[in-house]
C-alpha cells in the first residue's frame, strides 16, 4: 500500500475501528471458562451453576485474545465493504477502503494523516515520497537490554520511490563479505 501511495503520490488516511475485534460473528463453537466473579441472572443459569456439573461459556461473537480473531474481523469487513460496492484487488488483498461507508457498520475514530500503523511509524515529504521506521521499537529493545544508545545516530528508516523512467535497476551488493567474523 505505501509503494503504490509513493508511485501514484497519494496521500494516506489513518483510521482505528473501535472494538473491531468485537463486531463479527463466530463461524465456529468456541468454549471459554467462567471468569472469576461470575454470578449467573436467569434460572436456567442459576440451575446449571447448582448443578456441580463443570460449566463453560459459548463464545456467540468474536472477542480479543482469540486466534481467529482478527480473520473474523477482516471477514466482517470484507463482506461489508462487499455490500456497499467494493471490490477486493487480485494483486493485493489488503483492504482499502472509504470512511463514510465504514462508519454506516463500525465505529472508528479518524486518526488523519496516516503517522503510524501496527507500531511502525509513516512518514511522508511533499513530493508524496514515503518512509517507514521502527526507531521507537528499536529504542525499547535497547532500553531493556540495556544496550549503550551509539554516536552516531543510523538510518533507521527506508524512502519508497519510484524508479525513475529509463533508470537500470542496481546489482545486490553483498556488504558484509570484506568484515570478518570476531
Amino acid at each position: 500500500m505505501l509503494a503504490i501511495a509513493s508511485i501514484l503520490k497519494l496521500k494516506l488516511h489513518g483510521i482505528d475501528i473501535l472494538t473491531a475485534f468485537l463486531t463479527g460473528k463466530m463461524d465456529c463453537k468456541v468454549y471459554m471458562e467462567i471468569p472469576k466473579g461470575w454470578k449467573p441472572k436467569t434460572p436456567e443459569e442459576i440451575r446449571l451453576y447448582n448443578s456441580g456439573l463443570p460449566l463453560a461459556l459459548l463464545v456467540n461473537k468474536s472477542i480479543y485474545g482469540l486466534t481467529q480473531a482478527s480473520a473474523i474481523f477482516s471477514l466482517t469487513l470484507l463482506e461489508h465493504l462487499n455490500a456497499i460496492g467494493f471490490v477486493q484487488l487480485y494483486s493485493d488483498p489488503c483492504l482499502d477502503f472509504v470512511m463514510k461507508r465504514i462508519g454506516d457498520k463500525f465505529e472508528f475514530r479518524d486518526e488523519g494523516e496516516l503517522k503510524k500503523t501496527l507500531g511502525i511509524r509513516v512518514g511522508s515529504d511533499n513530493e508524496g515520497n514515503y518512509w517507514i521506521s521502527q526507531e521507537d521499537y528499536l529504542t525499547r529493545l535497547a532500553q531493556k537490554y540495556d544496550i549503550t544508545p551509539l554516536k552516531q545516530r543510523p538510518n533507521l528508516s527506508l524512502k519508497l520511490t519510484s524508479m525513475p523512467p529509463g533508470k537500470p535497476a542496481r546489482k545486490r551488493v553483498n556488504h558484509t563479505q570484506d568484515i570478518s567474523y570476531r
